[in-house]
């Protein structure tokens, strides 16, 4: 087997002989038979790379409806609350206290997420020849662009950041106004969440979980709580003591008797209101919040144009629905 240097050594002999070779035909060819030979000795691996985006959460965060048509465009639910209380009372006597339900309906609504993609047919024989599988890398990025929309529509309930597609009828986890109603809880210690100690970012970990429990009289119990990236930074890396080697964000995880998971989302970065940065404690439970996708990414047969062949695909999604808005809190943090 070759060292390292002596692979160096070979590698440095390769770059020597092939400018070499470079310079030859430079000074024996025109520039455009140069620039062709140069392509002959080119090697064209067969890795091929795309490019990396953001990981995409908003599906691993919520519980997904499954009962919801694939075809609807709206949907709606009952809602029922209970009314009357009891008493006490002496015994015969008539005026027992009646309880009955309210109930009321809740009606939401689905979009389309649609995208295409295409090719010609001179296009499809030359990557026949070359052994690429164009259609194959062009339907991955058109289902890629369909989940990256979906995402952005269970965070926001549109499309505002990408597409500009503001007020299409469905809401998200991070905006939601049936939350927001309640009052965004002030951070303790209202400052730089970076800047805190250690027992200030505990602190206010503990104080949205808190308002929960104490706002709907124990009948909510978080478990999730989603931060922005430079919270979670914050959180993990500073050490919950000085003689201690357990990070905040571990200490927090281990000691809150409610939240067990805490998750880093970058939709949460600049959410909030003036631009701070919003964080999520809630119940992901299907009783408290869905993600509402009816249809999954669905590819329709191609469709021939003139020379070319186009592929439309859709996907239909609803946003978030929270059906328990006294589960879910926000809290808005200068990063």
């Amino acid at each position: 087997m070759l060292t390292q240097m002596q692979l160096e050594r070979i590698q440095r002999s390769e770059a020597i002989v092939s400018r070499a070779i470079k310079s030859e035909l430079s000074s024996r060819f025109d520039a455009q038979e140069t620039a062709f030979l140069e392509r002959q000795l080119t090697q064209v691996r067969q890795q091929i790379y795309t490019v990396q985006y953001a990981e995409l959460l908003g599906r691993s965060l919520l519980p997904i409806a499954t009962d919801i048509a694939p075809t609807a465009d709206n949907y709606v639910y009952s809602v029922y609350d209970r009314k009357g209380r009891a008493r006490i009372a002496a015994n015969a006597v008539n005026d027992i206290p009646r309880i009955d339900l309210v109930a009321f309906e809740v009606t939401g609504k689905v979009r389309n997420v649609e995208a295409a993609y295409g090719w010609d047919i001179n296009s499809m024989r030359e990557a026949a020849r070359l052994g690429m599988d164009l259609p194959m890398l062009k339907a991955n990025a058109a289902k890629a662009a369909i989940e990256t929309g979906i995402d952005e529509m269970l965070a926001f309930g549109d499309l505002s950041l990408s597409t500009g597609q503001s007020n299409v009828g469905c809401a998200g986890l991070i905006n939601n106004a049936d939350v927001i109603a309640q009052g965004i809880v002030v951070p303790t210690n209202n400052t730089s969440f970076a800047a805190l100690n250690a027992d200030q970012q505990i602190a206010n970990a503990n104080q949205i979980a808190n308002i929960i429990v104490s706002g709907s009289n124990q009948r909510w119990l978080p478990d999730t709580l989603a931060v922005s990236p430079a919270v979670y930074n914050a959180m993990a890396s500073t050490p919950r003591s000085t003689t201690s080697d357990t990070s905040v964000l571990n200490w927090f995880k281990a000691n809150n008797p409610y939240v067990k998971n805490v998750v880093q989302w970058y939709r949460l970065t600049g959410s909030g209101v003036g631009g701070k940065d919003r964080a999520i404690a809630f119940k992901r439970d299907p009783m408290v919040l869905e993600g509402i996708i009816p249809l999954e990414f669905e590819a329709l047969p191609p469709q021939p144009t003139n020379f070319e062949f186009v592929v439309p695909c859709w996907a239909r999604c609803g946003g978030c629905k929270i059906y328990q808005p006294q589960a879910v809190r926000y809290v808005d943090y200068t990063p």
